[in-house]
């Protein structure tokens, strides 16, 4: 369902009243700019970049957030208007649990509001006491927060928003909301803010699901993030993990496997793990498969002992650009680097000398010099 709005965005070209060096209204300011901060954010008011396509793009993200949330049976806003920033509040922070973003994608999202105005309204919830918390949109009222207090243009006291109602969401609702919002518009976040993401997102899609309503919860958080199924159990799971081993994962350091296999033992046994620093010992999935199948710390123990000892035969993975013919086949071999070229003298001669005929002699000689 459409919402046709009924506000008209404030931009660059509007006609706003400008007072230079007056007193700001401090009712719309949030946390207090140091000079130099408002003198260069007026330094890009006064000289704006031209909008490129990063820009449009990034203004853009998000607006289909609400198509989204049509998977979870989530209402969209009932309004769209100009709301007063003093009557907007921030979500709770254990709602909200994303990071900023970094200072060159905030400044070109501050640069395209400068010159296009605000292209992807902000998402409030209205509440019983009457002001407005934010859902989806705390970076762009950051950034009209600071074009306020560097210009004092009271343009940006206002920033153009879509509305719930107080009594169209609950908790859980607005919680969703939020996950959606800044999963939908930060899909580079870390890995361990989409492990909590995702997680915490399925849970409160099954505490919403009424029993018989067809709405999977798993299936309808994979086609929102556009991500198999079996990737959401597999966040799920990693949500077992302790700190020091999802932090190996989201860093590199261990492998999706290893991580997936982990997850498996209980805290005890994974902070065994990490305190003997076995962790850092793992060498493949194949090890974190058999420590998966430990009961104690004694069976820890033992199976790092008994791979240590055991012979390992290095696997490799060789490309090679060959002519491959038709029909034929590749035969690897390792060979000891003391007998390798009296092994490839040794197969040049026997090929000189076979029975084979002499196309497939020069076709085999070719590769061998």
């Amino acid at each position: 369902m459409g919402i046709k709005p009924n506000f008209k965005i404030a931009s660059a070209a509007d006609d706003a009243v400008n007072t230079p060096g007056s007193v700001i209204d401090e009712q719309f300011v949030r946390n207090i700019n140091s000079p130099e901060k408002n003198a260069k954010i007026q330094e890009m008011v006064d000289n704006p970049e031209p909008i490129t396509p990063l820009s449009k793009a990034i203004m853009k993200k998000g607006n289909d957030i609400e198509g989204k949330l049509d998977k979870f049976n989530i209402a969209r806003p009932s309004k769209e208007e100009l709301v007063a920033r003093k009557k907007i509040v921030k979500a709770p922070d254990e709602w909200n649990f994303f990071g900023k973003p970094d200072e060159e994608s905030y400044s070109i999202l501050m640069n395209s509001i400068i010159v296009e105005g605000l292209l992807n309204p902000i998402t409030l919830w209205e509440q019983k006491d009457g002001t407005y918390m934010i859902l989806s949109g705390h970076t762009r009222e950051s950034v009209f927060d600071d074009l306020y207090q560097a210009t004092h243009d009271k343009k940006w006291q206002r920033i153009p928003a879509k509305i719930y109602a107080a009594d169209a969401l609950d908790e859980n609702d607005a919680k969703r909301i939020i996950i959606t919002a800044n999963l939908a518009q930060r899909a580079k976040e870390s890995p361990k803010v989409r492990v909590k993401s995702i997680g915490e997102l399925v849970r409160l899609t099954k505490e919403s699901t009424a029993w018989g309503s067809g709405v999977d919860p798993a299936e309808a958080v994979a086609e929102v993030f556009n991500i198999k199924r079996s990737s959401v159990f597999f966040y799920k799971r990693l949500e077992k993990l302790i700190p020091p081993i999802l932090e190996r994962y989201c860093d590199g350091r261990i492998s999706r496997k290893v991580a997936d296999h982990l997850s498996h033992l209980n805290q005890t046994l994974q902070t065994h793990l990490v305190n003997q620093s076995y962790i850092d010992e793992i060498a493949d999935a194949a090890q974190a498969k058999a420590l998966a199948s430990a009961k104690s710390k004694d069976d820890i123990d033992q199976i790092m002992s008994t791979w240590k000892k055991e012979e390992k035969v290095p696997e490799y993975r060789v490309h090679l650009k060959v002519n491959k013919a038709k029909d034929s086949s590749i035969i690897p071999i390792c060979v000891n680097d003391t007998h390798a070229e009296d092994l490839k003298r040794t197969f040049i001669s026997a090929i000189e000398n076979s029975g084979f005929d002499q196309d497939f002699k020069n076709y085999i000689l070719a590769q061998l010099r």
